[in-house]
């Protein structure tokens, strides 16, 4: 039995084995994470013969949320490795690889990016292996703002970090590891100054790797445990990693036994924690020979992923403008596991709707005032949160279960048999667009 225990949730260890943790990965480019509730466990491995890259399945919620057929506090069915090129790949941790609010349609986001930025097997040359995280940096910092608006303002910016490390193999053969941190500050958007994420990004600088070198980012102390060899275990690839370690011989450690200590680590991390689970995610990637890379069949295949998404920040949206909302900036996503005729989601972020009707059907509402507006609603789901209702008129069908969103108490209700939508109704389902060629990251300028 370890000497250390958890409580509450947290990890508690002595003193000597938290010292021998702050010795684990302290390369002046390469960071644990600072955040321990981010519900996974990333691993990289690497020596001279290459590198093993894992991590566990689990996408945890603080409140209990949908996950098949069953509302609980955790899914394993978040892809949290991706193959970037033949010879590299990349793990993240942190913000965004959970489900914070109890499940929003903004929950798969981010993979859903990456799964479109780099598809399933990853880009088809080892030619931008060096730009990888700069690619993800654009594909990712929309994504993530939207993910970071449902979260609460007052919220650490720690608690909203993302990192991502990414290992690949030179010319020669040699690992390569890299960094990138994604930090958010909240900035005044809109008319009425409603505040909304904005994200910056650190790149460190790479690492080659010649000798034995671990890097675990998220829940890592078991990990970092068991990598100082403080960690007390019967497991056969902890004890052959900790012979290793006393002989001075890691730096030959064969890839076959580094990547059975690499899901040794997840799974003795599993016993002791609910927040890292499901099944293995694993890369193998020698530095002469063929790359195994392995994702389980419980993850969400591209269609399952988040719907399209239009999003539109700062509107101010009155009744005597033509059309109500002028034209205003948005940015969006579209990608080929889509149908072009698929209807997208609207995401209106620290807006303002002034005298005008609003359709909330399949929409998303973030950090919007409402004055004056008349709320149509047939029934259907929509997404509402930090949003401010005033003098608000709110039409709805015998279907629509007002409980479900308490922001709608102080609206005056209208029941009625069918609920009439008008041209100038903002957000309205069917409604024609200018859709640019394209498939990520493109930006214009359309109205709502």
């Amino acid at each position: 039995m370890p000497n250390w225990f958890l409580r509450s949730g947290v990890l508690i260890l002595p003193l000597a084995a938290l010292t021998a943790t702050m010795a684990v990965a302290q390369h002046a480019d390469i960071r644990p994470s600072a955040t321990l509730a981010t519900g996974t466990l990333n691993l990289i491995l690497a020596n001279k013969n290459g590198f093993i890259i894992a991590a566990d399945s689990r996408m945890s919620g603080e409140k209990p949320f949908q996950c098949g057929y069953k509302s609980q506090l955790h899914c394993d069915n978040s892809q949290k490795l991706f193959r970037s090129t033949p010879h590299s790949a990349f793990v993240i941790a942190g913000f965004a690889v959970g489900s914070r609010v109890g499940g929003s349609p903004l929950d798969l986001t981010v993979a859903s990016a990456l799964r479109k930025g780099f598809g399933l097997t990853g880009l088809p040359t080892d030619e931008q292996a060096g730009e990888v995280l700069k690619l993800m940096e654009a594909f990712l910092t929309d994504p993530l703002t939207g993910v970071a608006a449902i979260q609460d303002p007052t919220t650490p910016a720690q608690n909203l970090s993302l990192t991502a490390t990414l290992a690949r193999l030179n010319d020669n053969g040699v690992p390569i590891l890299q960094q990138m941190r994604m930090t958010e500050t909240w900035t005044p958007v809109g008319p009425l100054n409603a505040l909304v994420p904005r994200y910056n990004s650190t790149i460190f600088r790479e690492v080659p790797v010649t000798k034995f070198f671990p890097v675990s980012v998220g829940i890592s102390f078991v990990a970092d445990g068991i990598l100082q060899g403080v960690y007390k275990s019967n497991d056969p690839a902890i004890e052959n990693y900790n012979q290793k370690l006393k002989a001075n011989q890691l730096d030959d450690m064969p890839l076959s036994e580094m990547r059975a200590l690499a899901l040794a680590i997840l799974h003795e991390t599993e016993k002791l924690t609910d927040y890292v689970g499901g099944e293995d995610q694993v890369g193998e990637f020698p530095a002469k020979g063929e790359v195994s890379f392995r994702l389980p069949d419980t993850l969400l295949s591209n269609k399952q992923l988040t719907a399209r998404l239009m999003r539109w920040e700062g509107l101010s949206c009155t009744k005597s403008k033509t059309p109500p909302c002028g034209v205003a900036p948005m940015s969006f996503t579209l990608d080929s596991a889509h149908p072009m005729n698929e209807p997208f989601t609207k995401f209106f972020m620290a807006s303002e709707f002034k005298d005008i009707s609003v359709a909330l059907d399949n929409n998303i509402f973030v950090a919007d005032t409402f004055d004056g507006a008349t709320l149509k609603w047939h029934g259907g789901p929509f997404f509402s949160y930090r949003n401010t209702f005033r003098n608000c008129v709110l039409e709805l069908t015998r279907n629509a279960q007002v409980s479900l969103y308490p922001e709608l108490a102080g609206c005056h209700l209208e029941l009625k048999d069918v609920v009439e939508l008008t041209p100038d109704t903002v957000g309205r389902s069917g409604q024609t667009l200018p859709l640019p060629p394209g498939v990520f990251g493109i930006q214009r300028d359309y109205g709502p």
